[in-house]
């Protein structure tokens, strides 16, 4: 009997610890974060959109191009989202949908206003954008006629774009995205590495003031300005605040409770590719 006593025990001790080492494996051992709810998450990278398919390339497609790209999203089960919602999500105060994707637009131009923002409307679907503060201040100040080839969205713009809450607006830098270099906060001159850090911190916070003043919300991501950085930008980013950051690598994103949003991999689209098989090698 004493030995039936002690069988059952011991087996009883066997299935805590399976128990418990089950429920430990399900753990990240860096974070502590449960990764059992994670997603594999693409984030796509628009720039412009033209009628002119003659315009088409690396950074350019049509609105066609852009339509049929939401349709095949869609077809294959993606819902896109804001990186707001990634962020709530990791941060363990919000959810995501089954098949996650963001839908990232940069630097700001007038032709997303256009031609992408009334695609998105029509579908329903949420997009970013993520502004060159400079430019969208001149667009708004000079009152010229927008021109799809080269404008830049207004605050005004912007403003009806977050109101229909299918789009939020992003940080590209108020002025260090210049077209005369590729290396964007690497090309910042200063004497020491923390008066070059002040300038960045100026205009980055510049932006996010007149985002905030004219939508009503301060972004939580920054775009890195080519998709440059080194270590100490890295750095002041996240003191800044930032909850998140992109960059122009590309790759998928596994995103958990906890994870790192730090340099999130993009794919560009440019107008090489059908959607089928654009996607094709991205979705799951």
């Amino acid at each position: 009997m004493i030995i039936k006593r002690r069988t059952i025990e011991n087996i009883i001790i066997v299935l805590l610890v399976c128990v418990i080492i089950c429920s430990f494996s399900r753990f990240s051992l860096t974070t502590g974060a449960d990764v059992s709810e994670s997603y594999d998450v693409p984030i796509i990278m628009y720039h412009a959109i033209m009628k002119d398919s003659s315009r088409s390339g690396k950074y350019v497609i049509t609105p066609d191009t852009l339509r049929r790209d939401i349709e095949y999203i869609l077809k294959k089960g993606y819902t896109p989202v804001h990186m707001s919602e990634i962020i709530d999500y990791v941060d363990g105060c919000g959810t995501l949908p089954e098949k996650p994707i963001v839908l990232t637009f940069d630097d700001g131009y007038y032709n997303n206003y256009l031609y992408a923002y009334p695609i998105t409307k029509e579908y329903g679907v949420k997009a970013v954008i993520s502004i060159i503060g400079t430019y969208t201040r001149q667009a708004s100040e000079t009152g010229e006629k927008q021109v799809e080839y080269y404008s830049h969205v207004t605050w005004s713009q912007l403003k009806e774009m977050t109101d229909s809450a299918l789009w939020e607006v992003q940080n590209h830098t108020y002025d260090m995205h210049r077209t005369g270099d590729k290396n964007g906060l690497l090309e910042v001159k200063g004497d020491t590495v923390e008066q070059k850090n002040r300038l960045i911190e100026e205009d980055i916070m510049k932006l996010q003031e007149l985002i905030t003043q004219h939508t009503g919300k301060t972004p939580d991501t920054f775009t890195y300005p080519f998709g440059s950085f080194d270590s100490d930008t890295r750095e002041l980013i996240k003191k800044l605040g930032f909850r998140a950051t992109l960059s122009c690598h590309e790759g998928i994103n596994n995103i958990y409770p906890g994870a790192s949003l730090d340099l999130l991999c993009r794919y560009n689209r440019d107008s090489g590719l059908s959607s089928e098989d654009f996607f094709d090698d991205i979705l799951n």
